[in-house]
């Protein structure tokens, strides 16, 4: 039996949404630029794309971040649903154990969207489940609220 002190408690899947006042597609296009999230991130040390698939969108791409304590690199191939205005991704390699999630922009009514972001971080390294789970959470709420004001920046 685990309890939230448990130090080999080291995933967290978290889901958080937000309404932002711009359209679906504004949103999902800003979030298909990798480059730009150093921009909006603070955390992020540095983007780089590995490939592109033959549209030239990035299918693999390489992430450098401030975690606080240590700087992370990890690199995610990603999955386009463009009808959907769905951004999609899953773990390559890198300084963690796993990791996948999504963007998801729905429309809500004129020039306004629902956001869900959802992830799975295994960072691979023994932690307390309770201190993961504050952290997710700070952190996640903190990354949707960075992505609303710079996406409602762009007007």
């Amino acid at each position: 039996m685990s309890n939230e002190n448990d130090a080999t408690s080291v995933a967290q899947e978290q889901t958080h949404s937000i309404g932002i006042d711009v359209p679906p597609e504004t949103g999902y296009r800003a979030i298909c630029n990798f480059t730009s999230y150093p921009k909006w991130i603070k955390r992020m040390k540095s983007v780089a794309v590995r490939s592109t698939f033959p549209d030239g969108r990035p299918q693999n791409v390489e992430f450098t971040i401030d975690a606080i304590f240590r700087n992370f690199r990890y690199v995610l191939d990603y999955i386009y649903d463009d009808e959907n205005f769905a951004l999609k991704w899953t773990y390559v390699e890198g300084d963690i154990k796993d990791c996948y999630g999504s963007y998801i922009f729905e429309p809500l009514g004129k020039d306004k969207c629902h956001v869900t972001f959802h992830t799975f971080i295994d960072s691979g390294i023994p932690i307390p489940k309770r201190i993961v789970t504050l952290m997710g959470k700070v952190e996640m709420r903190k990354s949707m609220k960075d992505l609303k004001g710079y996406l409602e920046s762009l007007g």
